[in-house]
């Protein structure tokens, strides 16, 4: 099974809450709903565009929840999708995504909730780049995400790491 890369909750949190080290963009780029930020210098440098679940149920309220994509020319990372539940962890240890009509299996450990495969995450980076709405479901709790801007925040981050 396929984890996520182990820099991304500790980063990504950081970097979303705007008090990282002067390594981490402290204001980060905005595509529409998504955000682009970007850590470290040179082969250690480390790059992602997130967003915040718009629709979060009642027993998250208080915490911060993110979608996000970490750069797929990124040394660490593969363009993996992930979900953030800084604060709390997950209330179960499985959950899906929607995007559109499909859905892929989520696994979860901690904060953070993961694609089970590359294959997944290259195929929900596709559909989310062509503006199909995404949805995070575990047990009886459904949260949304906003596409808008999702393409070129993720081109914007992969450039941000490309060189």
């Amino acid at each position: 099974m396929k984890r996520p890369v182990a820099w991304m909750a500790g980063v990504v949190v950081l970097g979303l809450m705007g008090c990282a080290s002067g390594n981490t963009s402290r204001e980060p780029v905005t595509h529409g709903d998504w955000s682009v930020f970007a850590a470290g210098s040179g082969s250690a440098r480390k790059c992602w565009a997130a967003t915040t679940m718009l629709a979060v149920p009642v027993g998250y309220r208080g915490r911060s929840v993110y979608a996000l994509v970490t750069a797929e020319t990124s040394p660490a990372g593969t363009g993996e999708f992930a979900v953030i539940n800084q604060g709390g962890g997950w209330p179960a240890r499985r959950g899906t995504l929607n995007v559109g009509a499909q859905e892929w299996p989520l696994q979860f450990e901690g904060e953070t909730g993961w694609l089970l495969s590359e294959d997944a995450d290259r195929a929900v980076r596709a559909a989310l780049a062509q503006g199909q709405s995404g949805r995070v479901t575990i047990g009886t709790d459904s949260m949304s995400f906003s596409v808008e801007g999702f393409a070129s925040a993720v081109r914007d981050a992969n450039r941000k790491c490309s060189g």
